[in-house]
């Protein structure tokens, strides 16, 4: 299997980079949450201008966030023509290749693509995968409570907030200051929500390197390490197997190697200090 092989390869933390750099400016993820109230840590900016002592934090902290945030964008909807224009000039599929992500479908689907039929192409793949009932459908971006729900027509409102997943993410939600909310119902365990709750906590992180507060950003990095081991790891551990077998466009297969690459690696740069990521 393509994405099977696939994971076999790793990210050192400058590939990280690279392509955070790179895919972060392809797309911004539509607001799904909703401030209710600022938890005690966050209130009280210590200083607006940044200190230059924790540049470098504070920049590893906003590649990671924008690299959450592509993610979010990618898994949250189908392609816009936007998406899929600054996909094709940022070089982004060249990227994905040449760092061992997507395998030999990848590098030939990107050899033959063409911008006038890519909207509608990747947005067909994006349904098939996602949304359309049937085998080839990959349901892993929602917790088996919202499939069963789906699997019984039961009403989709009637599924978005129920559910020992549903009510566990929306816990770590709140412990944050958010609720789900924003452009439209969407289930709160779905995968593209727990990535943007990622790249808000990530944000969080940065802002307070560039306030000169490191006690701050490492509670916000606890956070992440947190939620990033109890509700996102597990759920997308079988994303890249489930998409091959259901033979999904290799875009798709590529993008979910990238996530559990991505998150391997971000796993260890949330480790604690003596079990940090080297390289």
């Amino acid at each position: 299997m393509v994405g099977m092989a696939a994971l076999e390869a790793t990210l050192v933390w400058d590939d990280i980079l690279d392509l955070a750099g790179t895919l972060s400016g392809v797309a911004r993820v539509r607001r799904r949450f909703l401030s209710y109230g600022q938890p005690a840590e966050v209130q009280g900016a210590s200083d607006p201008r940044l200190h230059d002592g924790n540049l470098p934090e504070r920049a590893t902290a906003l590649a990671r966030a924008g690299l959450y945030n592509f993610l979010a964008a990618s898994f949250g909807e189908p392609p816009t023509d936007e998406y899929v224009g600054s996909l094709l000039e940022s070089g982004a599929i060249a990227l994905l290749v040449s760092k061992g992500i997507g395998g030999e479908d990848l590098r030939a689907w990107g050899h033959a693509v063409h911008l006038g039929q890519l909207a509608h192409e990747l947005s067909g793949a994006y349904l098939e995968a996602f949304l359309r009932p049937g085998e080839r459908r990959a349901p892993l971006l929602a917790s088996n409570d919202f499939v069963a729900a789906l699997a019984l027509d039961t009403p989709a409102a009637m599924t978005l907030s129920h559910g020992p997943a549903a009510e566990a993410v929306e816990a770590a939600y709140r412990e944050a200051g958010l609720v789900v909310g924003g452009d439209g119902p969407i289930a709160p365990q779905h995968l593209a929500v727990k990535l943007q709750f990622m790249h808000h906590l990530a944000a969080r992180e940065a802002a307070a390197w560039g306030e000169g507060n490191p006690e701050l950003a490492r509670d916000w990095r606890i956070r992440q390490s947190k939620f990033l081991s109890d509700h996102l790891q597990h759920g997308v551990a079988g994303l890249s197997e489930e998409l091959s077998r259901a033979g999904a466009h290799p875009y798709y297969r590529a993008l979910a190697d990238l996530t559990m690459l991505f998150l391997s690696a971000d796993s260890l740069e949330l480790a604690p200090p003596g079990m940090a990521r080297t390289g």
